[in-house]
């Protein structure tokens, strides 16, 4: 059916589809999907190594003998223990529930002086006021793989386990982590808070002047709205740049499709001269559109599957929905352009 030119063409497009794909699956995993959150999500990052505040400082040179007190030097970022103890004392203060998500750790660091765990998810205990102790998903395999005589991971960590939980859809980034373990045991600020939708500002204050960067404060009730703006503006620059590299991937797909056409024009100025008409070239080609869409699909589903455990059925539907919404457009507009350029190229475009 298509030449060895074109399934080139059609696995190039599909392996462009599919990149396009899973950058929207993030989009949403990030974006979309919070807006089902009832909880304000900051996002933090801390100063790597050389980056400090003080690491561009020159040394303090003054002449000898002089005993004038010298301004105290910044120190770079504050120490993660020192850190995680403020957002427990703020915590403690406003009676609030603090999740960390460290995209480097199997579990969600929390401290909780609310009631807002007992609300969303299924667990068997409070964990108000728990600072030595896990919780552990309900699951079978999990909990006879690594646990033993109630400690959690005893040959390495041999943490305490305070009780287990059910994961919630409220709360998606439980649905593909193994365990709660205590704030106070994190080992890095890096990564995104969690906190419920009041005194948010007064978590922010506790990163100024701390050496660590506020990237994003993103409040559930403005994402009830799709916003464009919200979307461009209020999310990480991570998040952004996927926006862009997504604009450059459909750019590159038009071109791929529009390049294609300049070997099918030579095939379809021989293939006239004996009888191929205009529609079933068209037909040919939307074909070929039909066949990348399906090998598109086909991909994505086993993909999003393995890798965004935190999107449910549902979501990753979404996804596969917004990549056709805004891919097909694009391909039919690229592939009519195309045609009719051949079309006028063989002097066969009706006037």
């Amino acid at each position: 059916m298509f030449s060895n030119k074109r399934l080139k063409t059609i696995y190039l497009s599909v392996l462009l589809l599919v990149t396009i794909g899973i950058g929207f699956a993030i989009v949403y995993a990030n974006y979309f999907q919070t807006k089902e959150l009832p909880l304000t999500r900051v996002q933090i990052q801390a100063p790597r190594t050389g980056n400090s505040p003080s690491a561009a400082l020159p040394p303090t040179v003054r002449p000898r003998g002089d005993r004038r007190q010298l301004e105290p030097v910044p120190v770079g970022p504050l120490p993660v223990e020192d850190m995680t103890q403020r957002m427990i004392d703020w915590a403690d203060q406003h009676e609030q529930t603090v999740l960390y998500n460290d995209a480097f750790v199997a579990g969600i660091g929390f401290y909780a002086r609310s009631s807002f765990l007992e609300d969303t998810i299924t667990i068997t205990a409070s964990p108000r006021g728990v600072s030595d102790g896990v919780f552990i998903e309900n699951d079978p395999l999990l909990i006879e793989a690594n646990v033993s005589d109630s400690v959690f991971l005893p040959r390495s960590n041999a943490l305490k386990v305070a009780g287990f939980y059910e994961p919630s859809e409220r709360i998606s980034f439980l649905s593909y982590r193994d365990f709660l373990y205590p704030l106070k045991m994190a080992s890095s600020c890096d990564g995104t808070f969690f906190i419920e939708p009041r005194e948010v500002d007064s978590f922010v204050a506790l990163f100024d002047n701390s050496g660590y960067d506020v990237l994003s404060v993103i409040d559930p009730e403005p994402m009830k709205n799709f916003s464009w703006r919200q979307l461009f503006t209020e999310t990480s620059l991570v998040l952004r740049s996927i926006l862009v590299a997504i604009f450059g991937l459909l750019l590159c797909l038009v071109y791929l499709t529009l390049i294609s056409f300049q070997d099918l024009y030579h095939v379809f100025h021989v293939h006239r001269r004996v009888g191929l008409s205009r529609r079933r070239f068209a037909t040919h080609i939307l074909m070929q559109t039909i066949v990348m869409l399906i090998a598109t699909v086909a991909l994505l589903i086993p993909i999003l599957k393995g890798t965004f455990k935190s999107l449910y059925a549902a979501d990753r539907l979404s996804v596969i929905g917004i990549t056709a919404l805004i891919s097909l457009p694009v391909i039919l507009v690229a592939n009519t352009v195309g045609v009719l350029l051949t079309f006028k190229r063989t002097k066969e475009l009706v006037n």
